[in-house]
C-alpha cells in the first residue's frame, strides 16, 4: 500500500520547509491518501496496549 502521495511531496519547497518554526513540520491535506489512512486507522494499535508513565525517569541511557 502506498500512504503518501509522493507527486504532492515533491511539489514541497524545502527551504519553506525548514524554515517552519518552531521545528519542520508538513501538514498538508492530500499527503497522506485516504486509504493509506484508513489502513493505518484500522491497523494501529489500541490504546490498552500502552502504559502512562508520567514523573517517572527512564532508565540509565534510554530516552524517553
Amino acid at each position: 500500500m502506498k500512504y503518501l502521495d509522493i507527486e504532492k511531496l515533491r511539489s514541497l519547497s524545502l527551504p519553506d520547509f525548514r524554515a517552519t518554526r518552531p521545528f519542520p513540520y508538513y501538514n498538508d491535506e492530500g499527503v497522506l491518501k485516504e486509504s493509506g489512512f484508513r489502513d493505518l486507522l484500522a491497523n494501529s494499535c489500541l490504546l490498552e496496549m500502552f502504559d502512562q508513565r508520567l514523573g517517572k525517569s527512564a532508565a540509565p541511557g534510554r530516552r524517553h
